[in-house]
């Protein structure tokens, strides 16, 4: 959709545009450096191209410029750069031409010359693209003598783009270094600081940047009509030019009077650039009687960012304007997604973003440097028309911020590039995962927009596009800037976003299917597997309930749930999950005390065993194994003659053969004699006694952390189980398990019981990890699995089932198991370990009975727990019954 404003239609120019451009070889020319020699003489006809080389003899006639329209330098290039110097020159009596194929271009002789420069320039580009550099230096000093800073639009353009290329060359061929590139951009960005007068004023006489800049306040403003205190928080705020307009647009407001304005401007540098655009904005808004604070963020690193930085209050409508920004953090993702994540918290009503509508990123070289020319070569076209060539400032801009860029696409690649610019289908596309919606533009900015480009003595060069959404601004057909809306949507606090899950889950109970789904909708759209710790809890229980939805209603079975691959064999995802448990399980202090704990009352009980077999129900990485060698080798006063560990498993044979060799690894660096053995059966009911191959003298322990709440969903494999333990005679079993239940009957019980145990969750992994830590987002995506499992499933299609330490010793008080205290040392020992962890505080550590139990912030977590089997006095075959 393109809109051309009323009354302002093109005046004197041609607008020209190549159409099905000749690609046969019958039509193919080249230049030679004779013929470029030509051009340097600025004759007024060129007479002929190197004849020798046509393949058809041609001339050009000489036009009278008086006659035939100029073709702008947008279109100069355009031409230039479709042909890539495979052309035709046409003999006509009275006039010059140039075909390409069906598409006729009337020429001066001026144009012929400048279209064959950038011709040249293309040629010397595809040579330094092919890294020959040694034929493209005589090419690079023609463009030189042709080109000039203060010449024509072609002229400068060739003259920036020819310095880039230089800068290129340099640096593959070593003469600039990477960090000798680091030292120029550093000073380039201080001298652009410098030159903000220049670039304010050529923004100033440029329509596209004025219709950015205006129209983006308009949508401030209707969208903040009722509020009446404005909090604004500017990315990239430069001279703050824009604000005034704001300011002007609230005191003439008189329905709903402005108590506050408030500015917060972020930065990484020039603190007292910004102070100093702070202090002009007050003293504006005292002369137009504006309540007015402003505030400065700065931050070295942008992963420092915070959102309490902003200092939010109640009542305030927060908009957030982004002007040119985003792209400069494109080539440091990191440092994108997490400030993308605080302004997702700041829950903005509205954000405002002005990006260059332009995809300078083509692998190929040649593809890139045309990508750019052609962007460029519309700026300087703008430039052009709107200021005098000999213009300090629209020197001071070109030569360097426009310098700049050319070369930070065209000298540089990958990560030495400061700013990368995409089109706005893909900032859609991101913006999308942080919960940004798009919003429409008003027909009331539309038409500010409209009035701004009127304003202008070039406007009607000026082009104003609809893409979606979003308003492209650009220049005679050009694409220049996107400006769109976004919004988080309603204001919604994470205490409000955790009452509309509850309402969601509570509606279901009462079968009000409907309506849940939409309370489910919203709750989907301001959750966020990448935003706080309440977001995503948020984020997985509401796809759970979805789930639940579907089942209710019989559009998905819980068979076919089952179907779509999503909900793995617990111990297959666990297996699977070794690299992101082990991150994970080390930077979360219960899981570290639990484990801790747990092989020191293993330890304590094999005081005097000189054979010790470790039975272990789920080693995974075996990183717990590792401290039971590490205490076992340190053992001075009965060494141990023989370490064996037996693993155990129904599925991953090859990841506990690995988890062996690492261990065997291990232990010959301790001197400890060890051997490791693997067994892996089908169905837990195969296991056998004699599949662990015990030996006389061996006191057997056994290990099971966080594996029993699989087996017990299953009927008869937990009598299975522990019957083939009991039968091994094991001097302790140590168990690991949630302390939870989730197990009620009651729906919404059950969800409650959920909810509130994997809130603690999801929040000490938010406190100890980065919030874009793969190992943590892995994680998290597992125990959305088990949220599922609980959640949309009900009694035997469960997958697990968690109980609390009294459920457990229900069960075992009928396997005859005894439970034994955990003795002090395990309690001291887990108090060492907190004090590893900053968030140590934060973990709680509580007996129940003889167990300890470990927490986060009160919420228990995990429950550890040493049995042995009653009569325990009864020997198996050929052991001894006292060791």
């Amino acid at each position: 959709m393109g809109f051309r404003c009323p009354g302002l239609e093109t005046k004197g120019k041609s607008h020209l545009k190549p159409q099905s451009l000749g690609e046969g070889k019958d039509n193919q020319a080249s230049f030679s450096l004779e013929a470029f020699q030509v051009l340097k003489q600025y004759e007024k006809r060129v007479k002929h191209l190197n004849k020798e080389k046509l393949e058809e003899p041609s001339n050009i006639i000489e036009r009278n410029s008086a006659d035939v329209p100029e073709l702008s330098t947008e279109e100069i290039i355009k031409v230039a750069t479709a042909t890539s110097l495979e052309y035709h020159l046409q003999r006509s009596d009275n006039l010059s031409s140039l075909c390409f194929g069906c598409a006729l271009f009337v020429l001066t002789s001026d144009g012929v010359k400048y279209v064959e420069l950038i011709q040249f320039l293309i040629a010397a580009a595809e040579k330094v693209g092919q890294q020959q550099f040694d034929h493209v230096s005589e090419m690079l000093s023609m463009c030189d003598q042709m080109s000039s800073a203060t010449g024509n639009p072609v002229q400068r353009i060739v003259y920036y783009f020819t310095g880039a290329l230089r800068e290129r060359i340099d640096r593959e061929t070593g003469k600039i270094t990477p960090r000798g590139l680091f030292t120029i951009s550093s000073n380039v960005e201080e001298a652009m600081v410098s030159l903000s007068p220049a670039i304010l004023e050529c923004h100033q006489r440029m329509p596209f940047c004025q219709i950015a800049q205006l129209t983006g306040i308009q949508a401030i403003v209707e969208s903040a009509a009722d509020s009446k205190r404005l909090h604004v928080i500017d990315l990239k705020i430069d001279s703050g030019v824009q604000w005034i307009a704001l300011m002007q647009a609230l005191t003439a407001r008189n329905d709903c009077p402005t108590e506050l304005l408030k500015i917060t401007a972020f930065g990484t540098t020039s603190m007292s650039k910004i102070q100093e655009t702070g202090k002009r904005l007050a003293q504006f808004a005292e002369t137009v009687n504006l309540p007015f604070s402003f505030n400065l963020v700065m931050v070295l690193n942008i992963n420092d960012l915070k959102k309490e930085s902003f200092e939010l209050e109640d009542g305030e409508f927060i908009a957030v304007y982004s002007s040119l920004f985003l792209k400069n953090l494109l080539a440091q993702p990191n440092c994108l997604e997490s400030l993308m994540r605080v302004i997702r918290d700041l829950r903005p009503q509205i954000m405002v973003i002005t990006e260059p509508e332009a995809n300078h990123n083509s692998q190929a070289f040649k593809d890139r440097f045309v990508e750019t020319l052609l962007y460029f070569s519309a700026i300087f076209d703008c430039l052009e028309e709107c200021m005098d060539r000999s213009d300090p400032s629209r020197m001071g801009a070109e030569g360097l911020y426009l310098s700049y860029a050319i070369k930070n696409s065209i000298a540089k690649e990958g990560k030495e590039r400061t700013f990368q610019c995409v089109k706005i289908d893909y900032w859609r596309a991101y913006l999308a995962e942080f919960g940004m919606e798009e919003t429409e533009l008003s027909m009331t900015s539309l038409y500010q927009a409209i009035q701004v480009v009127k304003k202008f003595a070039c406007g009607s060069y000026c082009t104003l596009d609809m893409n979606g959404k979003c308003l492209i601004t650009g220049w005679k057909g050009t694409p220049i800037n996107s400006l769109s809306f976004g919004s988080s949507g309603k204001e919604i606090k994470d205490m409000e976003l955790a009452l509309l899950l509850l309402a969601s889950a509570d509606k279901i109970e009462n079968q009000q299917f409907d309506n849940a789904s939409k309370s489910l909708n919203l709750c989907g759209f301001l959750s966020s597997k990448r935003g706080n710790s309440v977001q995503r809890v948020v984020h997985y229980f509401a796809k759970a309930l979805g789930e639940r939805i579907e089942r209710e209603i019989g559009v998905v079975t819980l068979t076919g749930m089952e179907s779509k691959g999503q909900l793995l064999h617990p111990e297959e995802t666990t297996v699977t999950l070794n690299p992101a448990l082990i991150a994970c399980s080390l930077r979360q202090p219960y899981s570290q005390v639990s484990q801790f704990a747990g092989i020191q009352a293993v330890v304590e009980r094999l005081t005097s065993a000189k054979k010790v077999h470790f039975v272990d129900l789920a080693i995974r990485s075996g990183g717990h194994c590792i401290v039971l060698m590490q205490a076992l080798a340190n053992r001075h006063e009965s060494p141990v003659e023989l370490l064996k560990i037996t693993a155990v498993g129904t599925t991953s044979e090859q990841k506990m053969e690995e988890a062996g060799v690492k261990l065997s690894c291990f232990a010959e660096t301790l001197s400890l004699p060890f051997s490791f053995k693997a067994i892996t059966i089908e169905n837990i009911k195969d296991l056998k006694e004699d599949m662990f191959e015990l030996s006389d003298g061996e006191v057997v322990a056994i290990f099971s952390r966080i594996m029993l709440r699989t087996i017990k969903p299953h009927p008869g494999c937990m009598e299975s189980l522990l019957g083939v333990l009991r039968n091994l005679n094991p001097r302790v079993m140590v168990i690991t398990e949630f302390e939870a239940n989730h197990c009620s009957p009651i729906f919404i019980d059950r969800f409650l019981e959920a909810l509130f145990f994997y809130s603690a969750f999801y929040d000490c992994l938010e406190f100890n990890m980065d919030p874009c830590d793969p190992y943590r987002m892995t994680l998290e995506a597992c125990l959305g699995q088990e949220i599922r499992d609980i959640v949309a499933a009900e009694d035997d299609k469960r997958m697990f089932q968690h109980l609390k330490i009294d459920g457990w010793r229900a069960n075992f008080a009928k396997f005859g198991m005894v439970e034994e205290e955990l003795s002090t040392s395990s309690f001291y020992q887990s108090e060492l370990v907190l004090q590893n962890f900053a968030s140590g505080n934060l973990c709680t550590l509580d007996r129940n009975g003889k167990c300890l139990i470990t927490g986060w912030r009160g919420t228990p977590i995990l429950s550890v727990s040493a049995w042995r089997f009653h009569q325990q006095e009864q020997k198996r075959k050929g052991c001894p019954k006292k060791y």
